[in-house]
């Protein structure tokens, strides 16, 4: 359906215990690579990352990995649980193929947009998911819990830590 829309896209398949049956696709213009030795490196040599996920829980690490880099991201509300971004600003949310097409359709023929979504997210992913933040906010939560003011929380808070990229 997609290859019929849009005639010269191709996709590139990644992920750890990729199933045999994915690796044996042959459909022309998808390429199934499996796992990658560089998830940084594979994520920068495309322009956007579609993660169709219609169940499962918890934070997806790749998909703040590729907002971090100034990718963009068609995902669904599902694959987008937990993380607080808002469709067409900082992602592209897409619940059915109807909108995975028209999601595809925008990313294909709007350059201009396509930047501004991708600099939005990468400013999100590293002002409230880096590893500092969630940390601190972590112990806030901790020291609010037991009611006991930390030394350790000042030295967080003092401490000049460096961002890794």
């Amino acid at each position: 359906m997609v290859s019929k829309h849009f005639p010269e896209l191709e996709f590139h398949i990644a992920g750890r215990n990729t199933p045999k049956w994915l690796k044996q696709l042959d459909i022309p213009r998808v390429k199934v690579v499996g796992e990658v030795d560089c998830a940084k490196k594979f994520i920068n040599q495309h322009s956007v990352m579609v993660v169709p996920l219609l169940a499962g829980s918890g934070m997806r690490a790749k998909i703040l990995e590729a907002m971090a880099l100034g990718k963009v991201v068609v995902s669904t509300s599902i694959g987008l649980e937990g993380i607080d971004v808002k469709d067409r600003k900082h992602v592209i949310i897409a619940d059915s193929i109807a909108q995975f097409i028209d999601a595809l359709d925008f990313c294909y023929n709007s350059n201009g947009s396509l930047a501004k979504i991708g600099q939005n997210a990468q400013l999100l992913a590293n002002e409230k998911y880096n590893y500092l933040t969630t940390t601190k906010s972590l112990f806030d939560t901790y020291c609010e819990m037991t009611g006991k003011k930390q030394s350790i929380k000042k030295s967080i808070e003092n401490k000049n830590f460096t961002r890794v990229r």
